[in-house]
């Protein structure tokens, strides 16, 4: 099937993945490298987030040590070393404020990233790109943990509240002794991830971590997060990003058959199991020989997002539509994200704000 993928350097970056997650060389993996411009296949394995996980695939065959560029594996070399160092420095981060919020009678739950530092699903450390800090706290109790923050340096722009009802985050804050930004959540996600993993719930399974004032989610909730979390607009676009990937076979390893089907559940009963059934099938078009073939509706969903995914510039005309189209609706549809834009685009940095979020997105279609 991964023919349907126009671009060798796309179909190199899917195979060196299907390597790292076990699977074997292949002859097509070996050509697609051979057939691939170095610095292409550099910036999609990049913006895909796997650039710390590759590393592991050196030695599996001498024939991709030869194909693959000394210096590309120099960058998947140091890029593995240098996450090393910044998971480092994130739990130290995080002891910080675990103990900050302990010492003041709080507590919290750490989200994605920051509960992989905590509870690792993947095999070696290291292997997970983390970007910040994401800390779920207790609405009635969001205030009093960002001043304690800010009390310890942190630096935090102005919150509307117009944008406090729109979001389920409030805006990163920064410390210039941190290495990550830190995103305090009062929800999980936007509907339907908060409707399906209600933060008091969370809350309430959450289990303790080594760190005082830190909790984790339990598994379930976590795998559940990542599938919503992840697919909340791929599924729809048909998107592959590569750490989805790698985050679900770690996930999927780790999962008890009760949890597996606990999830399975909450999907179904919502009404998107569909976007398991997509992560599965790319799963089993990676690693065919441990995970399971998808039915037919997974397997569809594959050919029509391996077709997008080698083709960057039609993702890019697409994501500016789909934008457009969301803007139209939000703004006629809702009253609160109305005021929130309408606030936004009047002040000159909004506008800078808005053009640079969007020519980010599009510099990250590779």
């Amino acid at each position: 099937m991964l023919s349907v993928c126009a671009s060798p350097e796309h179909r190199a970056a899917l195979g060196l993945l299907s390597v790292a997650l076990g699977a074997g060389v292949g002859d097509q993996l070996i050509e697609d490298i051979s057939a691939s411009d170095p610095v292409k296949l550099a910036a999609i394995i990049n913006v895909g987030h796997v650039h710390t996980l590759l590393s592991i695939t050196r030695s599996r065959d001498p024939r991709l040590d030869e194909v693959l560029p000394a210096d590309l594996w120099l960058y998947l070399d140091e890029m593995h070393k240098a996450n090393l160092d910044r998971q480092s420095d994130a739990v130290a981060q995080l002891r910080e404020i675990g103990v900050l919020l302990h010492e003041n009678g709080l507590s919290a739950v750490v989200l994605k990233g920051a509960a992989e530092l905590l509870s690792p699903v993947y095999p070696l450390p290291g292997q997970r790109f983390l970007s910040d800090l994401d800390i779920l706290v207790r609405e009635d109790e969001a205030e009093q943990v960002r001043s304690l923050l800010q009390g310890r340096g942190g630096d935090w722009r102005d919150y509307p509240e117009t944008t406090a009802k729109i979001s389920h985050h409030l805006p990163p804050i920064a410390n210039a002794r941190w290495g990550h930004l830190v995103e305090l959540h009062l929800r999980v996600g936007q509907a339907p991830v908060d409707h399906i993993l209600e933060a008091a719930r969370v809350f309430d399974r959450s289990l303790p971590s080594d760190i005082p004032g830190l909790r984790v989610p339990s598994l379930q909730d976590r795998f559940l997060h990542h599938v919503l979390h992840g697919m909340q607009r791929r599924f729809a676009r048909h998107e592959i990003y590569l750490r989805d990937i790698s985050d679900h076979a770690a996930f999927a390893r780790a999962l008890s058959s009760q949890e597996d089907a606990g999830v399975k559940q909450a999907l179904t009963d919502a009404g998107l199991l569909g976007q398991l059934e997509a992560l599965d099938a790319l799963l089993c078009l990676l690693v065919p020989e441990e995970f399971p073939a998808p039915g037919k509706a997974g397997q569809d969903w594959v050919r029509k997002a391996l077709k997008y995914y080698g083709s960057p510039e039609l993702r890019k005309h697409r994501d500016t539509l789909d934008w457009v189209i969301h803007y139209a609706r939000k703004f006629f549809f809702d009253a609160e994200f109305r005021r929130h834009y309408i606030r936004k685009v009047s002040s000159a940095e909004g506008r800078r704000e808005f053009v640079a979020f969007h020519r980010e997105r599009l510099n990250r279609i590779r």
